[in-house]
């Protein structure tokens, strides 16, 4: 394994990486919008007719500008709001996606889960999510060891992609992290 995939946490644990695919983190944000709009959140914004001057009907998009009714006002919220949950809830699964996928660890040692009951901790009960919040509570404990892990992460699952682009990424997990990613399509197709 290349001295690439090797990161130290801010305790001094040397903690292994490995790629995550794109294509994976490309399903999941998907799967997330598929279960958002299973739900029924309007994902697409309102619409509105207009006639035109030879009685044909089309149908377009509201924007801000376009919004004339309370009742249009209500649903433009209401569409902004669900785009705001998608970004949310497909950021934190890319996250643990990332995360889970791209982290060489164990799973938790028993006396590990022991002591998180003794102390009350609700833990999961599907491993997975057992083992997600091992790496945030025991391994990954800083934001910097976790934004450090995920750019790492994506760093050798990016191997061969322009410079820029994984600077990029590297730049919008980093603004995740502090709360301040900005508001783009969590897909990059339907």
């Amino acid at each position: 394994m290349s001295d690439a995939a090797i990161m130290r946490t801010t305790e001094g644990l040397e903690v292994r990486l490995r790629p995550v695919s794109r294509v994976l983190i490309q399903s999941v944000q998907r799967a997330v919008e598929r279960e958002l709009r299973a739900k029924g959140l309007p994902l697409d914004p309102p619409t509105y007719e207009v006639v035109t001057a030879t009685g044909d009907k089309e149908v377009h998009a509201h924007d801000e500008d376009s919004i004339s009714t309370d009742e249009e006002r209500e649903a433009w919220e209401a569409h902004l709001a669900a785009r705001e949950t998608l970004q949310d809830e497909a950021n934190a699964r890319v996250a643990k996606t990332v995360v889970v996928g791209g982290v060489i660890c164990d799973d938790p040692p028993d006396s590990w889960v022991e002591d998180m009951r003794y102390l009350g901790v609700e833990l999961p009960e599907d491993p997975r999510d057992l083992k997600y919040a091992y790496l945030e509570m025991e391994i990954l404990k800083t934001p910097a060891d976790l934004m450090r892990a995920m750019a790492g992460v994506m760093r050798l699952s990016l191997e061969g992609a322009p410079k820029e682009t994984i600077e990029s990424i590297e730049a919008l997990f980093r603004r995740a992290l502090e709360g301040d990613a900005p508001q783009v399509p969590a897909t990059e197709e339907r």
